[in-house]
């Protein structure tokens, strides 16, 4: 299939990515870590591939802040995996057991491209 994005990574991976962003392992992210680990990976992207352009710092506060609000479902001021998840690969909380399907792409990608 031509055009379709390609399947998220399994739960596990999704694991892995949300505990690089939980830079103290609290169990949850906050949004000063969340905006570090934007940042983070904007600088990798950008040394990575010299001619991108890259974001502003007010555009990346302006994306974190917009992502933020967007996965803390609770409005806690804390994302804990389970709305992580579930925002991220469009995958209710009551499906997080089952495999995300093809055609649910992961947004904190596509963000902090």
């Amino acid at each position: 299939l031509t055009g379709l994005p390609p399947p998220p990574p399994p739960p596990k991976h999704s694991e892995a990515e949300f505990g690089n962003i939980d830079t103290n392992k609290d169990g949850h992210v906050t949004e000063p870590e969340m905006l570090a680990y934007v940042r983070d990976q904007e600088k990798k992207e950008n040394a990575e591939d010299p001619e991108r352009i890259p974001l502003t710092e007010s555009e990346i506060v302006e994306s974190v802040t917009e992502l933020f609000g967007e996965l803390d479902t609770d409005k806690d001021g804390k994302v804990f995996f389970p709305e992580f998840f579930e925002v991220q690969y469009d995958v209710p909380r009551a499906r997080q057991d089952e495999k995300p399907s093809d055609g649910d792409t992961p947004k904190v990608a596509a963000q902090a491209a």
